[in-house]
């Protein structure tokens, strides 16, 4: 069948048409899948802003916290090495001042490390080194060390209980991470609890 002039004009403006509303379902397709990109994305810009302000909130309070834990170490080190200089002061307590100046330097030098490790531990860059390490041995040694060279507590509040079956427990681990996290779990229990 041959298709007459008008007829081939019809189904051009029908194909034309046709296309033109192709083109048009396609542009709305590709635009309602840019506005729920566009929706995505602010939702998650509002999320990480609001974690953003979250973390500020957490680090002005770190700060806060640190800054007196600082302050705590240094006045003592600050006193007592003035009272050193102080004529008035019999010999015999130097040693007694010498021996709070260094508890509390060694204070301030855990304060030092824990604070330094944090920022390790934010910028992803704390290294764990791994090792074998008998777990038991290692709890009674921090036990000797508090009852020995922590003369701010009373020694009868500190007492470890382990069980004769598990006296050869190795674990693999950061054995000084691990070290620091105990210490640190300790000295927060002497300083926040009365007793338990």
């Amino acid at each position: 069948q041959t298709w007459c002039q008008i007829e081939q004009t019809k189904l051009k403006n029908v194909i034309n048409k046709f296309s033109i509303s192709i083109k048009a379902c396609l542009f709305h397709e590709k635009s309602t899948h840019d506005l729920i990109t566009i929706s995505k994305t602010q939702n998650e810009l509002k999320k990480a802003k609001l974690k953003a302000e979250e973390s500020n909130e957490l680090k002005s309070a770190f700060l806060s916290n640190i800054s007196h834990e600082f302050r705590t170490p240094i006045n003592s080190i600050v006193g007592f090495s003035n009272l050193l200089t102080d004529s008035d002061i019999p010999p015999s307590q130097h040693s007694e001042f010498v021996s709070h100046i260094s508890s509390n330097s060694n204070k301030l030098l855990k304060l030092i490390n824990n604070l330094l490790d944090v920022s390790k531990m934010d910028s992803n860059q704390l290294v764990i080194e791994r090792e074998n390490f008998n777990i038991n041995q290692l709890i009674r040694e921090i036990h000797s060390k508090y009852l020995i060279n922590d003369s701010s507590t009373n020694q009868n509040d500190i007492s470890i209980s382990i069980p004769d079956n598990y006296e050869e427990l190795t674990i693999n681990s950061d054995k000084k991470k691990f070290l620091q996290i105990f210490e640190n779990l300790i000295d927060n229990a002497l300083k926040f609890t009365s007793n338990g």
